[in-house]
């Protein structure tokens, strides 16, 4: 079988992503979302904006044709929330939000899980539970 490793956008091409496509016999896409680049990068701001733009697009893109979206965290560079179709009959693998989380994290894995799930006419109330503390 080949596998074929693509980087969709990274912060080396001008906004913060990590986002990769995998083919084998499936499409997997890693982590698909983009951020502006922070202020120290050094280019314009509406460099930034147009190289955002460009990879939201590529990333879009990448994932309406995939089978499975895998979600490592929930930094914004990591998942797109203004486009929820994207996520529409693919397989999911997302970070838990229960474990080995930040409050941070878990509070934008809680926002991100319930427009999710609100898209999909899927109470968030009826799935989400307590964020339990456990000792290992």
């Amino acid at each position: 079988m080949n596998v074929l490793f693509k980087p969709i956008w990274f912060d080396s091409m001008g906004a913060k992503s990590s986002s990769t496509l995998i083919k084998t016999d499936i499409k997997i896409v890693i982590d698909p979302g983009i951020a502006i680049m922070h202020q120290s990068f050094p280019a314009s701001k509406e460099m930034k904006m147009k190289w955002k733009k460009e990879g939201k697009k590529r990333i879009i893109k990448e994932c309406k044709n995939a089978n499975v979206i895998i979600i490592s965290h929930y930094h914004h560079d990591h998942y797109i929330r203004d486009d929820l179709s994207i996520y529409y009959n693919k397989l999911l693998f997302m970070k838990n939000p229960n474990e080995y989380i930040n409050e941070s994290q878990r509070g934008r894995a809680e926002k991100f899980f319930r427009e999710l799930l609100q898209q999909f006419k899927i109470n968030f109330d009826n799935v989400l539970s307590k964020n339990k503390r456990k000792e290992y």
